[in-house]
């Protein structure tokens, strides 16, 4: 091996050597035997590895061009970029259709150079572009929601809305309080029962009681309801005042039509008196058939009316020329007249009002007398009794 190849393998190693930096000691710089710096730092080797690159290129490329600078590479000329801003400019592309023919690269370079803006000559005011929106961001970062703001009849409507939520909750608040919450008097039972408490006179069981004492035809207005007494009391009725009052009160499918002979005591010849006909009427003096009705359906009723145990087998006189007789024989009533006279004096009946109190219910009628217009108010009075029904009690006859 001669001089230059141990040189060149000094030279390699020299090269291939490593620098090792100690905390703390500074290295001075040191030469290879060719005359190359080799630094005490790895930056200054690095700088020094770029610099022999660098040379490396430059040898291996003979004659090249230094690098292009940014402002050569902008075409100018007629390849100059385009301002789209300014208008009545052409477009490339279309001036140089014409010259399809002869050059068709030229063209394509001319269509990408005409339709390509740089981006330093982009409008900043252009109205075909979307606007630019910011929005405000709270101190975590969060968007701020902008609120809208209303317009004055929305707020009218929604004022109007809320005051009259306001005043139905208020009307159910009292309605819940006034029923449920307020505190309600102690009411005494006894006290209350015994209070005088009005009642509708449109109800069932007024009505009916009001047909019990509603004598409304002349021949009903019999003396111990329209004589001069102001008072009339249950002890007062007699039996026939009871049978008669019992009397309005049957169904017609209680009466039936017999022949008078049937009932040989009701015949004219046998009364007493010479009075009473079997029947109407009739001046001929004829007895042929009459109305009957048995016992036993009049003492439901005076019972009904007046209580168990009050019905008494009584005949009993229906207005001043009629009567009907009890028949012992057959244990039934049958229908009598005779020639006399059966004047009265019409009434006219209305009811005017009921009450209760305890357990005494009581209707109010006006009475009026037809021929001199006097009015008066009969006070019935009817008391419940165990089973629930209501019995005639008395009678008070005041003025209006």
């Amino acid at each position: 091996m001669n001089n230059n190849d141990n040189n060149k393998t000094n030279n390699t190693n020299n090269e291939n050597q490593t620098i090792i930096n100690i905390p703390g000691v500074i290295i001075p710089p040191q030469k290879t035997e060719n005359g190359t710096v080799i630094s005490s730092t790895v930056d200054d080797r690095n700088e020094v590895q770029k610099e022999k690159d660098a040379s490396t290129v430059n040898s291996a490329v003979p004659n090249s061009n230094p690098a292009p600078r940014p402002e050569d590479l902008i075409p100018s000329g007629d390849m100059a970029p385009v301002d789209p801003t300014k208008k009545g400019i052409l477009n490339a592309s279309s001036v140089n259709t014409t010259n399809a023919s002869s050059n068709v690269s030229s063209n394509n370079a001319n269509s990408v150079n005409a339709s390509t803006t740089p981006l330093g000559t982009l409008p900043i005011n252009d109205s075909s572009l979307p606007p630019v929106t910011t929005t405000e961001l709270d101190k975590h970062g969060k968007p701020i929601k902008k609120k809208k703001k209303k317009s004055v009849g929305t707020i009218m409507v929604n004022s109007s809305l809320v005051g009259i939520i306001v005043l139905l909750l208020m009307a159910i608040g009292y309605f819940v309080y006034n029923d449920y919450l307020k505190p309600k008097p102690k009411v005494d039972p006894v006290k209350e029962y015994q209070r005088k408490r009005t009642v509708n006179k449109n109800s069932y069981i007024v009505n009916m009681l009001y047909d019990f004492v509603n004598l409304d035809g002349c021949g009903e207005q019999i003396s111990f309801f329209y004589g001069s007494n102001n008072s009339v009391n249950l002890s007062n009725l007699t039996d026939e005042n009871k049978n008669y009052l019992a009397y309005r009160m049957l169904l017609n499918k209680s009466f039936s039509t017999k022949n008078c002979a049937t009932y040989p005591k009701a015949l004219h010849s046998n009364n007493p008196l010479g009075l009473w006909y079997c029947g109407s009427y009739d001046e001929t003096g004829k007895e042929e058939e009459t109305r009957v009705f048995s016992s036993k359906d009049l003492k439901n009723i005076v019972e009904r009316m007046f209580g168990d145990g009050t019905y008494k087998a009584k005949s009993f006189s229906v207005s001043a020329s009629a009567r009907f007789m009890y028949n012992e024989t057959n244990d039934n009533y049958v229908y009598q007249t005779f020639n006399g006279d059966n004047r009265c004096t019409p009434h006219t009946n209305t009811l005017v009002s009921a009450s209760m109190q305890g357990d005494n219910l009581t209707i109010v009628v006006k009475v009026t007398n037809n021929e001199n217009k006097n009015e008066s108010l009969f006070h019935y009075t009817f008391t419940e009794t165990d089973d629930g029904n209501y019995y005639f009690n008395n009678l008070t006859i005041t003025g209006v």
